[in-house]
């Protein structure tokens, strides 16, 4: 819960750190899945970019700045009273 918070909690600068650790993790997890799933997801990244097309660097952040945008929406550190 804490990687939650605290991932939600970065900013554009830091988040980029992100995008070079995690995003090699989850270009390795692309290679591992089946072609057919692999294109479904590559083809969601392309209609979420924006662009024509994109190579698995590019995928990959598309998918790191999606879970970075829900977590910033639900894990954000909140003032309780």
């Amino acid at each position: 819960m804490a990687e939650r918070v605290g991932t939600a909690d970065l900013d554009e600068n830091e988040f980029r750190v992100l995008e070079l650790t995690l995003g090699k993790l989850i270009r390795y997890k692309l290679d591992q899945l089946d072609v057919g799933i692999n294109e479904a997801l590559r083809d969601d990244c392309i209609s979420r970019s924006g662009k024509s097309t994109l190579n698995d660097t590019d995928a990959a952040a598309v998918i790191l700045k999606e879970v970075w945008n829900r977590l910033k929406e639900t894990h954000r550190l909140r003032v309780v009273k």
